[in-house]
């Protein structure tokens, strides 16, 4: 889970880079990538909330504390990203920015699962609960991979300017 906190970073970063990178964009692809992008940038307070409250659980060795902080500021959080994304992916029309966003929808699906197995095999003493969060995580960050993935080979094909932020996210999250 250590490096949890980090990779919530680089993907709340990498939402704000894409949504900076089309800002400004044309026509067709590149209008509809940069709608999506604008669209990411809406749960960034939760992604903020997420990425600090990942912080806090992974400095510190107190379970009582790990608990309150998943329970009260990690899961609520999650829950709210993950609707979004599922609200915000039945409305795209274009088949291959609604084809990446699969991939954003099942990370933070995987995440929320994670999580809320974490908490149940903390509040139990369960490690059978806590490895199957752990593997919902690690599958959230495979989904995360190919989300990143995805989104720098739409980038490729459509024409639109990296401004070098994809390769340094895509280095950090693999």
């Amino acid at each position: 889970m250590k490096n949890l906190g980090k990779k919530i970073t680089v993907l709340f970063a990498f939402a704000c880079v894409l949504a900076l990178l089309v800002g400004c964009a044309g026509f067709g692809k590149k209008k509809a990538f940069a709608e999506y992008g604008a669209s990411l940038n809406e749960d960034s307070v939760y992604w903020n909330e997420l990425t600090d409250a990942s912080g806090q659980v992974n400095s510190n060795t107190d379970m009582n504390t790990m608990k309150a902080v998943i329970q009260a500021r990690i899961i609520p959080s999650l829950k709210v990203i993950s609707q979004n994304a599922k609200t915000r992916n039945a409305g795209i029309t274009d088949s291959e920015i609604k084809a990446l966003d699969n991939h954003y929808v099942a990370c933070t699906d995987k995440l929320l699962e994670g999580f809320t197995y974490m908490l149940d095999g903390l509040n139990n003493s369960d490690m059978d609960k806590m490895n199957k969060g752990n593997a919902a995580i690690n599958a959230a960050n495979v989904e995360l991979i190919d989300w990143v993935n995805g989104v720098d080979t739409f980038m490729k094909n459509n024409n639109i300017k990296d401004d070098g932020s994809i390769a340094s996210v895509k280095q950090m999250i693999q």
